[in-house]
């Protein structure tokens, strides 16, 4: 099991942090963020400090 606790409901911009929760049986988790890889954790805490850039942009962020 992979979720999102931080929820990202409207436009964003600048440095976000990004947290997942993870059940026992994760190894590791990939960010992809527009359909690229930002970033693939390894161990708690599982969680990243991203920089989305200046523009306001609607963007997918999957897990």
């Amino acid at each position: 099991m992979i979720a999102f606790v931080t929820l990202f409901l409207s436009l964003v911009a600048g440095p976000q942090e990004i947290e997942v929760a993870v059940g026992p049986e994760v190894a590791r988790v990939e960010l992809l963020l527009d359909g690229r890889n930002i970033s693939t954790l390894t161990a708690a805490p599982w969680k990243l400090r991203h920089d989305f850039g200046l523009e306001l942009a609607p963007r997918e962020l999957l897990a």
